[in-house]
């Protein structure tokens, strides 16, 4: 009986007991392996020592070894090609989403969908009408200023959606096509004779796009200087092509944009006073 016990003993030991899993070759973890009978070797190998740890026994065919065209738990090197195929595709993929979320079209602003009251409405009307009486024909061109690096034209709308929010020493847009930053522009054309612009009277005024922050600061600063708005006010500040033509004009582009009341700006070429609606 004793014997017996030691030989049932023995069997149990044998039938738990987990072959040894040969070690991966040092250097298959750093290169290719030299040829594809190398891999297959190595393969067949880890599979039999898997089969025997879960069977007790080899899965094989004749000679106690998987042939080279049959399927194994790590895989063909078809499977392996086809992997990697896989991998490259979902790259690709991943590039081509982030590609079309970078060039995904800018939602516009539409002015007429802005709701205000019938007093503001009156007096942006009231504005528009002056401003078309001091300066005849005149024309403010916000959607052809380009990109510096890709010569993609930028609408007024593109160009505020690469402003940084809350920059205020920050006068540049980012193009959505190259995402190079630049300073913006736009033109202001005006049929008088007297228009002073860029390069003289009767030429175009061109003038950087501020960002409402920056705009805001530089404004600030004016208030600060001259201890009050009337500065701003007077027709002579802005009348040279200088930075004070450029910031009186971005208020013009900036009040139009979001249908505010800009009648007040004109006030010091007028007798009347211009006041501004209650809100």
């Amino acid at each position: 009986q004793q014997q017996q016990q030691q030989q049932l003993s023995r069997r149990h030991m044998a039938s738990s007991s987990i072959p040894f899993l040969p070690p991966m070759p040092s250097n298959s973890l750093t290169r290719k392996r030299s040829t594809e009978k190398t891999r297959q070797d190595f393969i067949n190998s880890v599979n039999l020592a898997l089969s025997m740890s879960s069977d007790g026994s080899a899965k094989s065919g004749s000679g106690g070894s998987h042939s080279a065209d049959t399927e194994t738990p790590l895989g063909t090197e078809a499977e392996y090609s086809s992997n990697a195929a896989s991998g490259k595709q979902l790259r690709e993929s991943i590039a081509m989403k982030k590609k079309r979320s970078r060039n995904k079209s800018v939602t516009s602003l539409d002015p007429d969908s802005i709701v205000v009251t019938d007093a503001v409405a009156m007096h942006v009307t009231l504005g528009e009408s002056l401003l078309s009486l001091l300066y005849p024909n005149v024309s403010i061109d916000t959607d052809s200023d380009s990109c510096p690096k890709c010569s993609r034209v930028l609408t007024e709308d593109e160009i505020t959606a690469g402003w940084v929010s809350c920059a205020f020493k920050d006068y540049t847009t980012g193009c959505p096509q190259c995402h190079h930053r630049f300073v913006p522009s736009f033109a202001v054309f005006c049929s008088s004779p007297t228009f002073v612009g860029s390069q003289g009277k009767g030429t175009p005024l061109y003038c950087e796009l501020l960002s409402p922050w920056v705009l805001r600061k530089e404004i600030h600063n004016i208030l600060r200087q001259h201890d009050g708005i009337d500065v701003i006010l007077q027709p002579g500040w802005r009348r040279e092509s200088d930075i004070n033509a450029t910031l009186w004009w971005n208020l013009i582009v900036c009040f139009n944009r979001y249908k505010l009341p800009l009648s007040f700006l004109l006030q010091g070429s007028f007798q009347n006073r211009l006041t501004l609606p209650a809100i």
